[in-house]
């Protein structure tokens, strides 16, 4: 049994696009990306604009190509999807892939948040598992 696949994004390619046919073209219903290293453009994060629940959300995109510093998340089945979370992430069908992610721009400046969208500028290989096992303690 694998316990990880590497999903290879190249240039121009929509990020949460491929992995959306990966999951499709492999039936899972839930698994988590446990992270992704590469350079993206176009990219657009949601993030909390204050401390309220749920939260007001800004839109925040990078001004430039950058470097993916980190990128993780999970993919749950979209009836599990608490209703505050549908508004501001796209569901993808049967399933929600949620993502929080930092990219680092000219300058050393760095934007993240709730991965919302992105394109590869040169390529990016993320990392995916299958669903893991529930324990109770």
């Amino acid at each position: 049994m694998n316990s990880g696949y590497q999903i290879e994004v190249y240039k121009d390619e929509d990020l949460r696009e491929k992995i959306s046919k990966f999951i499709l073209k492999n039936s899972w219903k839930g698994g988590y990306i446990s992270g992704a290293i590469g350079s993206v453009k176009d990219v657009c994060f949601a993030v909390p604009a204050s401390n309220e629940y749920p939260p007001k959300i800004e839109f925040v995109s990078c001004p430039s190509a950058g470097e993916l510093l980190s990128f993780s998340g999970e993919i749950i089945p979209a009836h599990l999807v608490p209703p505050p979370m549908k508004t501001i992430y796209p569901i993808d069908g049967d399933y929600f892939i949620h993502i929080h992610a930092s990219v680092a721009v000219a300058g050393s400046h760095i934007y993240g948040g709730g991965f919302l969208r992105g394109r590869a500028f040169r390529g990016v290989n993320i990392f995916i598992h299958p669903p893991l096992i529930a324990a109770s303690i």
